[in-house]
């Protein structure tokens, strides 16, 4: 696999939805405080680019504050969107809830971010089969 080059309207829609200090080349790093609102819609802006072939999400849930909900939010786009998205939810299996999101917590919920990207490769390895 080899990362999308992202289009100018992509990183524009970006650059307008993230803070300044967000790093819109590929992989993007929307920084530690990004709310529910800017993870689901960089993921929406993500999948709407053509050069976009699939996404690995990374989700982090920090010890001092409550669950977040990006996860019901990017969920939303995950099931409309035709293309894979693979997700890495970094939390101790302890902290999260069954049942809170069946799309972010059933099989392709992965701990550690190599393991979400292993399985996007199958997934791609798959399509091209």
């Amino acid at each position: 696999m080899t990362l999308a080059e992202l289009t100018e309207p992509t990183v524009k829609k970006l650059r307008a939805l993230l803070p300044p200090a967000a790093s819109l080349i590929n992989p993007v790093d929307m920084l530690s405080n990004a709310s529910p609102h800017q993870y689901a819609n960089s993921l929406q802006i993500l999948l709407d680019d053509p050069n976009v072939d699939g996404v690995l999400l990374v989700l982090r849930r920090r010890r001092c504050t409550p669950p977040s909900p990006s996860p019901t939010r990017s969920s939303r786009h995950i099931r409309a969107s035709r293309k894979p998205v693979t997700v890495a939810l970094m939390a101790a299996t302890s902290s999260v809830k069954p049942g809170a999101d069946s799309t972010l917590h059933a099989s392709q919920r992965m701990i550690f971010p190599e393991r979400a990207a292993s399985a996007l490769a199958c997934l791609v390895q798959r399509a091209e089969y």
